[in-house]
């Protein structure tokens, strides 16, 4: 992340300023002429003595057209036309540059180069159906601006200009988020186990849920009636898997109670773990929360989340977080997925009594 990711990869008013900033060697990148020797070698094929006194400018009027950028010089008349958005693309416009461009240069005696800057050199959509050979123009992609770029960051890889940090953002940011959104996903990154994976979740996904709901069925029955004023059990997540701090949170049922006027919770969820490649790495947890900071606080002034009292409530197991007004626990493997019918049997009574517990004891706190 950099402070560009702030910039949307299509706002084009945006790329066309940075670029116009980095193409200007009167700048305060402290940078001189090298983007702008850069591209005139690359992109005009022209050598360095063209650029002397050169002007560039953002989006300047000239006659009836306005570019996104204009470089002048004695001898050079540029026009860049940035096209992000080609559903934006209009070939009225590029003629009207051509022609500005054109009439202009004859008159100062210049050399005129029309330059289409394009998501992609090779994207041919039918609006640039023969704009190059009919205006003369020079197609590039912002590929071409990221190999420019990188080969001014070689020429300054030991300067201390300020204009090279921005670079190295900018060619990140580039490289990250405008080429991948064109280019859509870096298939580079999806490798075949990957890609297993995704389709192996897509298949077991109901069935998966299914498991989740017949083994909370099975520890409800154990628990049998919940305490007064508890309110539950419900599910929050029984249609989608979702992301939180710790990992992937699979399945989750909860009661709600009220503590002193404060909401309270007893959650029982399985959590998969960040690079979990097995069962083993999924994770049943059994917890009390205060979701609310400002309930927390008054219960623990009320002495109602005392480290002693919590421990006594919900029993020698808990781990105990005063401060963030939590108590929880995670249920040993060998319980949840034991083998054989009387080891699921045993271990589904142990979930039920261990939640029975904690809903009796948060009720207690009352």
């Amino acid at each position: 992340m950099s402070f560009l990711d702030a910039l949307h990869p299509m706002n084009e008013m945006a790329h066309t300023r940075l670029l116009t900033w980095l193409l200007n060697p009167n700048e305060d990148h402290r940078l001189g002429d090298a983007v702008l020797r850069e591209f005139s070698s690359s992109v005009l094929g022209q050598a360095g003595g063209a650029l002397d006194g050169a002007r560039v400018e953002a989006e300047k009027q000239h006659d009836d057209a306005r570019p996104d950028i204009v470089i002048q010089t004695k001898r050079l008349l540029v026009f860049i036309e940035n096209k992000i958005n080609l559903s934006a693309f209009s070939p009225d416009q590029i003629h009207r540059h051509a022609r500005s461009g054109d009439r202009k240069s004859r008159i100062g005696g210049q050399k005129f180069y029309l330059v289409l800057l394009l998501p992609e050199k090779n994207q041919r959509a039918p609006a640039l159906a023969g704009l190059e050979k009919k205006c003369g123009a020079r197609v590039i992609g912002w590929e071409d601006i990221v190999r420019l770029f990188a080969r001014v960051r070689r020429k300054y890889s030991k300067g201390k200009a300020p204009g090279i940090p921005f670079i190295d953002a900018y060619l990140d940011f580039i490289e990250r988020t405008v080429l991948h959104m064109w280019r859509g996903f870096e298939m580079i990154r999806m490798d075949t186990d990957t890609i297993r994976s995704v389709a192996h979740y897509v298949s077991r996904k109901k069935e998966i849920r299914q498991e989740f709901v017949v083994f909370y069925k099975a520890v409800n029955l154990e628990l049998g009636k919940v305490p007064r004023g508890v309110i539950g059990p419900r599910v929050e997540h029984e249609q989608d898997w979702r992301e939180d701090g710790t990992g992937l949170l699979l399945f989750d049922q909860y009661y709600e109670l009220r503590i002193r006027g404060v909401t309270a919770y007893v959650t029982l969820y399985f959590l998969a773990r960040p690079g979990a490649g097995s069962i083993r790495d999924i994770q049943l947890w059994l917890d009390f929360s205060v979701p609310s900071t400002n309930g927390a606080t008054r219960l623990r002034r009320a002495g109602v989340l005392a480290a002693t009292k919590l421990r006594r409530a919900f029993g020698a197991t808990a781990e105990v977080y005063v401060a963030e007004g939590w108590v929880g626990e995670k249920i040993p493997y060998s319980k949840w997925q034991a083998s054989g019918s009387r080891g699921r049997t045993e271990g589904v009574a142990y979930i039920g009594r261990r939640l029975r517990q904690y809903l009796v004891g948060a009720a207690a706190l009352r």
